[in-house]
């Protein structure tokens, strides 16, 4: 007898979809069968419904402790498991104190326990002062380290590519996993400042985030993953451009993934444009040309992975009116 039987589906596997049956015992799936007459405790009709298994959110902002205004980890995973996400994985700024030592792990681990409708994981910090706590986070359970190319606030602070590499070195004795936001930092700032000169439109925020940014800096940390055999991840790709320096990466046999996000394949610069700054993101939004193009490194395994780079925020916190385009 089995818990639950999903019947009339059509499963989603790795490989092909078909029509079938699902059985569940102990909240695992015990068999997948032609034979629609097994019995079971539970029965779901799912005629005409793709049956899929639990997605994996590879990149999250939980906010939770410290900035539980906009978002705690109860709303959090309930609206993870509403949508069939099984499992979030955490990242380590927006939090009080950011993950960046072993007891702000510890602390952190404490305050999930009981209280998420999901699985979840958490990354620990990369950041100017805590290579010294790497080994200890990835004891504690770290699934890998975030660093920052690029500006960032929060109360967490960007690496450059001394420390990059230093960190990198240590984090490939223990056979951690490195992930970067690649965005080149003096690039950023510069056009941070020229954009805000004049008057800080929609179009001067896209065009203080180039492409080349992305590029350069995605370069270098690919550089440093070919120079100490680290295992490096380059977060949320928005440019076919990037995704290509991390394929040939890979063809150079080089540990290196790459992700990217649904609003990279989704939407472009004209939904910032036309509605402003709720389509803000970093790096921002490209063109469609872009946007259809980094299909192509998806279909193909070059990005691996789909994080929707989760990162709530109070209306307030995002209107226009009140904090301009570059706030």
């Amino acid at each position: 007898m089995f818990d639950l039987a999903i019947r009339n589906g059509m499963l989603v596997t790795a490989d092909r979809v078909f029509g079938g049956h699902l059985y569940v015992r102990n909240g695992k799936i015990a068999a997948i069968s032609d034979d629609g007459t097994l019995p079971a405790r539970e029965e779901l009709d799912a005629a005409g419904l793709y049956v899929l298994p639990g997605m994996l959110d590879c990149h999250a902002h939980i906010n939770d402790p410290g900035f539980t205004w906009r978002e705690d980890l109860p709303h959090a995973s309930e609206a993870a498991a509403v949508g069939g996400v099984t499992t979030l994985i955490d990242m380590p700024l927006q939090n009080t104190p950011p993950l960046t030592s072993a007891d702000a792990f510890a602390n952190k681990l404490a305050v999930f326990e009981g209280r998420s409708l999901v699985d979840y994981a958490l990354w620990g910090g990369l950041v100017t002062d805590n290579t010294a706590e790497l080994a200890g986070m990835d004891a504690a359970g770290a699934v890998g380290f975030k660093a920052f190319i690029a500006p960032v606030s929060l109360g967490y602070s960007s690496v450059d590519m001394g420390l990059a590499r230093e960190a990198l070195f240590r984090i490939k004795a223990f056979g951690g996993l490195a992930g970067f936001h690649c965005e080149d930092h003096a690039l950023i700032c510069a056009g941070e400042a020229k954009a805000k000169a004049g008057g800080g439109t929609r179009r001067a925020f896209l065009d203080s985030r180039p492409v080349v940014a992305e590029v350069i800096a995605t370069a270098n940390v690919i550089e440093l993953a070919r120079e100490t055999g680290a295992r490096v991840h380059i977060c949320h790709v928005s440019h076919p451009r990037v995704a290509e320096l991390v394929r040939r990466a890979q063809t150079d046999g080089l540990s290196v993934t790459g992700e990217t996000c649904p609003h990279y394949l989704v939407f472009t610069e004209e939904n910032l444009l036309s509605c402003g700054t709720v389509f803000k993101c970093a790096p921002p939004l490209r063109t469609a040309e872009a946007r259809d193009g980094l299909w192509e490194y998806v279909l193909d395994g070059t990005l691996s992975c789909i994080g929707s780079d989760h990162s709530p925020s109070r209306p307030d916190e995002k209107d226009e009116a009140v904090h301009g385009v570059m706030g």
